[in-house]
């Protein structure tokens, strides 16, 4: 979530001009999405966008749900996240923390998006034969422990 500045009082999804899918966006922000207030859980299939401030806004297919992650490289300290959704798209380090977000599925409400996790990382193939992957938590996994009811008010 970002701040509109130009609009007096309101709150937006920011999102760069130019939107990638397995390359980097642009930097440059190029709209503020309206955010819905009706939760939009997506599901396997629906196109997921991430801005982030190393690849700005790119889009890819949400590919699974609810995955247990493992971090690491062979021999390192491994970590392992459970509950991630995955969607194939480019993320990159500098990205994490960033907004992870879905078109509404309202046809009268294009520009809407709801808000659907934050990047926690992302993998990026060496033989350029797989996609690129970024991983998120979803929000009602972020939610739920923090009791906070509702994705967001508002005014």
């Amino acid at each position: 979530m970002a701040y509109a500045s130009r609009v007096s009082g309101a709150h937006g999804m920011a999102e760069t001009s130019s939107v990638g899918t397995f390359a980097s966006g642009n930097l440059t922000i190029g709209s503020i999405r309206v955010p819905a207030s009706l939760l939009n859980v997506p599901i396997v299939g629906d196109t997921i966008y991430k801005t982030g401030r190393k690849t700005g806004t790119t889009k890819g297919r949400l590919n699974a749900t609810c995955e247990s992650i493992i971090f690491g490289a062979p021999g390192t300290f491994n970590v392992e996240l459970f509950c991630l959704n995955t969607a194939t798209l480019c993320a990159d380090g500098g990205d994490s923390g960033g907004s992870v977000y879905v078109a509404w599925r309202v046809p009268l409400a294009a520009n809407a998006r709801t808000v659907a996790g934050t990047l926690v990382g992302s993998y990026h193939p060496v033989n350029f034969v797989e996609l690129p992957l970024m991983y998120y938590s979803p929000w009602e996994e972020i939610e739920a422990p923090l009791g906070l009811g509702t994705l967001f008010t508002h005014n």
